[in-house]
This record gives structure tokens, sequence and C-alpha cells, in this order.
């Protein structure tokens, strides 16, 4: 009797310790608040693209860990992209301004359409690099700003 009340015993403090395990690796997720500053004007939507690699930043969302587009609701705009293993990231995002889900570009490949990037990094002839737009998420919650950049001719 002993024996069986010490096997249950240590039964249920490996299911204790499970369950403790799975509640932390579930609590090891957060989300990103997005404040996207800059918008010219409400038409369309705003698409985000985190990334967490730079394997397909900025603009493949093919390659993308998340993808979603907003309505464009008051300016400026704040979204919440959650359910984020915690690690590093970049965040690219576009004015969508005529809704075909992608960022579209004048004869000469410049962008004809709002974009920007996490840390706001200069951007000069060719669009921002992973490491430069990377952002941890180590807790519940990530705050951050976007300043979108419109071309000259946009």
């Amino acid at each position: 009797m002993k024996n069986q009340i010490k096997i249950c015993g240590l039964v249920l403090s490996v299911l204790g310790c499970i369950a403790l395990t799975q509640n932390a690796i579930a609590q090891n997720t957060g989300k990103i608040n997005i404040e996207i500053e800059g918008l010219r004007n409400q038409q369309g939507e705003v698409c985000l693209n985190i990334f967490s690699g730079s394997r397909g930043f900025p603009s493949d969302s093919e390659k993308a860990v998340k993808k979603q587009c907003f309505p464009i609701t008051k300016r400026p705009l704040t979204v919440t992209l959650g359910g984020l293993k915690y690690g590093s990231y970049a965040v690219s995002v576009y004015h969508d301004q005529n809704g075909d889900k992608k960022l579209n570009r004048d004869s000469l490949g410049i962008p004809a359409e709002g974009f920007g990037f996490s840390n706001n990094p200069f951007v000069g002839t060719a669009p921002a690099k992973y490491r430069e737009a990377l952002l941890i998420v180590a807790g519940e919650s990530t705050n951050i700003k976007i300043m979108m950049k419109y071309s000259i001719n946009s």
C-alpha cells in the first residue's frame, strides 16, 4: 500500500510538472502594439508583415510569420498582432490605398504607396534591411511606432 501511495505521489508530481511546463511555454508569447503615424489619408487599408528572419524581408508576405491588413479608422492608427513567440522580429507596413494587397510601384520601381518599417530606419535607394528593423518580443506586450514614408510622386 505504501508503494502504491509513493507511486501515486510520483505520478501526480510528474503530471503537475508537465502542466506547469506547458503553461509556461504557452505564456512565452507576446503581442506587438504598432502605432502607425504619418498616413496621408484614410483610403484603403494598412497591411503589415512580420518576419522572424531576413528571408523574404521586407516584401515577400509568403515568408512572413504573420500578415494582416487593417482598415484605416483613424490617424494615427494603432493595431495589435499577437501570438508571437518570444524572439526577434522585423515589421514592414504599407498603405494599400487601392486595396490590391500589394505595395504598388511606379515604372522605376519606386513605391507609389506609403511604406514603413519597425525602428524607422533611413531608407535611401533600397528598402530597409532586416537587422535595421529588428525588434525583440520578450514580454507580454511590445509597443512600437512606425512612421510612414511616401515618395514625392505618390
